[in-house]
C-alpha cells in the first residue's frame, strides 16, 4: 500500500464521533486507492474495527460514514456507478500530493461530483491525471476536457470549487484553454485538446501546436488500431520523458508521435522513458 499522510492534530480536532474517526482512518489507510476513492463497504469496516471490547454494528458504521459525508464541505463524497456506491475524499490532493499517473482501482466519480471536490483534487483527476479519467468513449474524454477548462480558473472568494466564469486575463491563456473541443468533435481534435491539457499541467504553459499536421499524425495512430485511451496514456507518459532529444524539442507532439512505440514500451514496463537507469521506475505516489 502506498504511504499515506495524515495530520493527526487536524483529525482529532474534527467534531466527529469516535466511530466516525475510526472509519475515517480505515478509509484513509486501508480502503482508499491512490486517488482517494473506495467502494462504500460498511460491513467490511465493521469487521475490521471489531475487537474483544468494541463490536460496532454495520448500521453504526453506516451512520459514521454518513457523518463523514455530511455538511456543506464533507470529508467524503458519496457517488454511484453501475448500481454500486463509492466514496471519494473531497480534499485528497490537498494532503497526499499525488504527482504521477496512478491507476484507479475504484470506479471514477462522475463529472458532477468533480465540481464538489477541492480545487487541487479536481485538478488531479481532470488535468494531471486525465489519462486515468478517460472512460471508454470519446464523448466522456471530451467531457473531462471541458471540465478541465473550468477547473483551471481559481476562485477569488476563497471557496472551494470552480469560478463562476473564467477570468479573461488568465495568464498564458490560449484558444485551447478558452474554447475546449466539444464532445461532438472528432477524435483527433479531442486528442489535440488532451495533449494541450496534459502539457499545460506538466509544464505550466501552453504548447506550440500545428493542428493540421499534428492532427494528421494522430489520425494515423487511430487508423492503426490504437484507442483514444492508449494514445492519451502514451502521450502523457512522453511528456515526462528524460530523453534529451525530446526535452530539447520541447516535447513537441510530432516528436512524441514519432517516438510513440518506444514511449509505449516504457509505459508498459513502468519505467521513465529515456532514463539512463533502466531500473528507474515511474513513481506512482508521493
Amino acid at each position: 500500500m502506498a504511504q499515506r499522510v495524515a495530520d493527526g492534530k487536524r483529525i482529532w480536532n474534527e467534531p466527529w464521533s469516535h466511530l466516525a474517526r475510526d472509519a475515517f482512518f480505515w478509509c484513509l489507510f486501508c480502503g482508499a486507492d491512490s486517488l482517494g476513492m473506495l467502494p462504500e463497504m460498511p460491513a467490511a469496516i465493521a469487521e475490521a474495527l471489531t475487537d474483544s471490547k468494541l463490536r460496532p454494528t454495520v448500521k453504526a458504521v453506516q451512520a459514521a460514514l454518513d457523518e463523514l459525508c455530511s455538511g456543506r464541505k464533507p470529508t467524503l463524497i458519496r457517488y454511484e456507478r453501475d448500481g454500486r456506491r463509492y466514496l471519494v475524499f473531497r480534499k485528497w490532493q490537498d494532503h497526499q500530493k499525488i504527482r504521477y499517473d496512478v491507476a484507479p482501482t475504484s470506479a471514477l466519480p462522475p463529472v458532477e461530483v468533480l465540481e464538489e471536490l477541492s480545487q487541487k483534487t479536481r485538478d488531479l483527476l481532470c488535468r494531471n491525471y486525465g489519462v486515468t479519467y478517460v472512460a471508454a468513449t470519446v464523448k466522456t474524454a471530451a467531457t473531462v476536457s471541458v471540465s478541465v477548462s473550468v477547473s483551471v480558473s481559481e476562485r477569488t472568494d476563497g471557496q472551494d470549487g470552480p469560478a463562476d466564469k473564467p477570468p479573461a486575463d488568465l495568464p498564458n491563456r490560449c484558444g485551447w484553454c478558452a474554447n475546449p473541443k466539444p464532445p461532438t468533435a472528432e477524435a483527433s481534435q479531442l486528442l489535440l485538446q488532451g495533449y494541450h491539457d496534459s502539457y499545460r499541467a506538466q509544464h505550466g504553459n501552453c504548447p506550440t501546436m500545428t493542428p493540421a499536421k499534428d492532427g494528421n499524425s494522430l489520425k494515423r495512430l487511430l487508423a492503426s488500431g490504437k484507442s483514444v485511451e492508449r494514445i492519451v496514456a502514451v502521450i502523457a507518459h512522453g511528456l515526462r520523458s528524460e530523453d534529451t532529444f525530446l526535452q530539447k524539442r520541447g516535447f513537441a507532439l510530432c516528436e512524441l508521435v514519432r517516438n510513440f512505440d518506444g514511449i509505449a514500451i516504457a509505459l508498459d514496463k513502468g519505467v521513465v522513458h529515456g532514463s539512463r537507469n533502466a531500473a528507474k521506475k515511474s513513481p506512482s505516489t508521493w
